[in-house]
């Protein structure tokens, strides 16, 4: 090695010791400043550019001139990565902090133990809740809450649960429809309560479920959409044994006719009867009228129907106003005339609180009884006002008044 390469060696040692030293006292505090005197850039050897940086010390007048190496370029370069790592570091955590301190500030906002981080997961899971269950309003506050709905499903009048082997259907002052279930086969037992009139069986091939009777005849529905294997091989067409029936037979056995609705998703779930009409509401909310021979005559739009009852001329339609209040039903009641074709009676039925629809009628001089589930019954004075009429503590089965 000669004495040159030597030198140079040496220098170098030396300027990366000052550097180190000049390092060391930024870091202890007392060098703080630093200006760019000079802006020449020197390429070296191997092609990086140094700058020439002046640094000023607070505690004495004296500046060094120290030209940076490639070496302490390196060490430059870490820094700025490992500040600009820290100064993100910093700001996300001061990020945290602000959102917190918003959410202390305000003491009056209420406390939700509730409360949860919402993700792409829970969306879907509510979702999927929202189509499998109902939500109602919560019975303490009154608002919507997370609790499922009770909502009165809709019923025969004088119809009992279809459990074990004998089910009414329907029973009233005229008569009474008994559904029978044996191993052979099911049928309907059919008795009035005239005495001139006799007793009689029907079949149930068609999977009755709900009816209506009086004296001049008995009008039985199916549902629809039963199994077909359940039926009897009588129709070469299997879709018509999915599709819902009604069924009518006058009380002297000389007149009965059968109606198919079309549509095998529509479900047939309230029945009237009268002696100048029969109806049916079904689940498209369609209220359907008939003749006595079975011609359907007009076709309205009732959404929800809970329960139908007829007097002569006159239907009366119970109904889903709107959800569930307070654990109460909003009951609706619209009587309509067949005759005229005109509504008599658009009013809120009264019942009992947290209370459901029991039975529904007309007396024999037409006026309008209902019983809730408190064994509370109630009589339509006038077009919006209902009266109560008793109370009891016993549970009592009204067939007619």
């Amino acid at each position: 090695m000669s004495v040159k390469e030597k030198f140079d060696q040496s220098e170098i040692d030396r300027i990366v010791e000052d550097e180190k030293k000049i390092m060391n006292k930024i870091k202890k505090g007392k060098y703080s400043e630093f200006i760019d005197e000079e802006a020449e850039d020197e390429e070296d050897d191997e092609g990086y550019y140094a700058p020439e940086k002046t640094y000023r010390s607070k505690s004495n007048s004296q500046e060094k001139n120290v030209k940076p190496t490639m070496v302490n370029k390196f060490q430059d370069h870490k820094m700025k990565n490992l500040e600009k790592a820290q100064i993100g570091k910093m700001e996300e955590e001061n990020q945290h902090k602000k959102r917190a301190a918003v959410i202390e500030e305000d003491d009056d906002i209420p406390v939700n133990d509730d409360f949860i981080v919402r993700d792409d997961e829970d969306d879907f899971e509510e979702e999927k809740l929202a189509k499998s269950k109902i939500h109602t309003f919560n019975n303490k506050s009154g608002i919507l809450g997370t609790e499922d709905i009770y909502i009165q499903a809709p019923f025969n009048v004088g119809s009992t649960t279809i459990k074990g082997s004998r089910n009414y259907i329907s029973w009233n002052l005229k008569g009474k429809l008994i559904l029978v279930k044996t191993v052979q086969f099911d049928h309907v037992e059919l008795s009035f309560s005239l005495e001139g009139l006799q007793p009689t069986t029907i079949a149930n091939k068609f999977k009755f479920t709900m009816g209506d009777i009086n004296w001049n005849g008995v009008l039985l529905a199916s549902r629809g959409e039963y199994d077909i294997d359940s039926y009897e091989d009588e129709f070469e067409n299997s879709e018509q044994k999915k599709n819902a029936k009604l069924f009518y037979v006058s009380s002297n056995n000389e007149l009965s006719w059968t109606v198919s609705l079309k549509d095998a998703k529509e479900h047939i779930v309230a029945v009237a009867l009268s002696n100048s009409f029969a109806a049916c509401a079904t689940d498209k909310n369609y209220l359907r009228f008939f003749s006595p021979l079975g011609i359907e005559n007009f076709v309205l739009g009732v959404s929800q129907v809970i329960t139908l009852c007829a007097y002569e001329n006159l239907l009366a339609i119970f109904y889903h106003a709107s959800l569930p209040f307070s654990g109460s039903q909003c009951i609706q009641l619209k009587l309509f005339d067949t005759k005229t074709l005109r509504v008599c009676c658009d009013c809120a039925v009264t019942l009992s609180p947290k209370s459901d629809l029991k039975w529904c009628g007309f007396s024999s001089n037409g006026i309008l009884y209902v019983q809730d589930s408190s064994n509370t019954l109630w009589t339509l004075v006038n077009r919006h006002v209902w009266a109560c009429v008793y109370t009891s503590d016993s549970n009592l089965w009204i067939i007619g008044i």
